[in-house]
C-alpha cells in the first residue's frame, strides 16, 4: 500500500504541477497526501462515519490533498477539506438535492475549483495595479489599507468560489475602501 501512495503522489505532483522548497517541504507534502488518502480510503469503506444517510456516494482527493485542512484555511482562507464527495449517476438523479442539504457546505470541494493562494498576496496585488492602472500609493497608511482592502477581497473571493459561484473573480474594485475600517477583518 506504502508503493501504491507513493506512486499516487508521484502524479499527483505532475498533474498539479507541485513544486516544494526542499526535502522538508516535500516530506511534509507527502505525509499530509499520505494521511488524506487513508482518510479517503476509510470513509469509502465506510469505517469513518462523516455523514449520516447520504445514501451512495465516494470520496476522492482533490488538488489540495498535499495539504492539511489548517493549511489549507491558512493559505486560501477558507475551511475545507483535502477530499471532496462524489454522487453516483443513479443517486444524483434521484437524491442529489435532498441529500447536498444535509452535508456541511464546508467539506465540499469541486475538483477543478481554483482559489487565491493569500502566500502569492502580493504578487497578484502587483499585476492587479498593472492590470488597472493602479498608482503606486506613497504613503505607508494608504498603501497598507489599500493591500489589506485586497486581501480581504481574495478571502471573500474564495468563500464565494468555495461555495459555488464560479462568477466570483478580482475586478476594478478589489482594493477600493468604501467605508472605514472596511479592510479589517470582523472578529468571530
Amino acid at each position: 500500500m506504502e508503493s501504491e501512495i507513493n506512486n499516487m503522489f508521484k502524479k499527483f505532483e505532475k498533474t498539479y504541477n507541485r513544486k516544494y522548497r526542499g526535502v522538508a517541504e516535500h516530506k511534509k507534502a507527502l505525509k499530509n497526501f499520505k494521511n488524506n488518502y487513508k482518510k479517503v480510503a476509510k470513509l469509502n469503506k465506510g469505517k469513518i462515519k462523516e455523514f449520516e444517510d447520504t445514501g451512495i456516494h465516494s470520496y476522492h482527493l482533490n488538488r489540495y490533498a498535499d495539504q492539511d485542512a489548517r493549511e489549507l484555511l491558512e493559505h486560501y482562507g477558507v475551511t475545507m477539506l483535502p477530499y471532496y464527495l462524489v454522487k453516483n449517476e443513479q443517486d444524483y438523479l434521484h437524491k442529489y438535492e435532498a441529500n447536498m442539504k444535509k452535508l456541511p457546505i464546508d467539506n465540499m470541494i469541486t475538483p477543478n475549483m481554483n482559489l487565491y493562494n493569500l502566500d502569492d498576496t502580493e504578487r497578484i496585488y502587483e499585476n492587479f495595479k498593472k492590470q488597472y492602472n493602479r498608482k503606486n500609493y506613497t504613503q505607508p497608511y494608504e498603501k497598507a489599507t489599500h493591500y489589506q482592502r485586497f486581501y480581504k477581497t481574495l478571502v471573500e473571493l474564495n468563500n464565494k468560489r468555495f461555495n459555488g459561484d464560479d462568477e466570483a473573480y478580482i475586478d476594478s474594485e478589489a482594493d477600493v475602501i468604501k467605508k472605514p475600517h472596511e479592510y479589517f477583518f470582523e472578529k468571530k
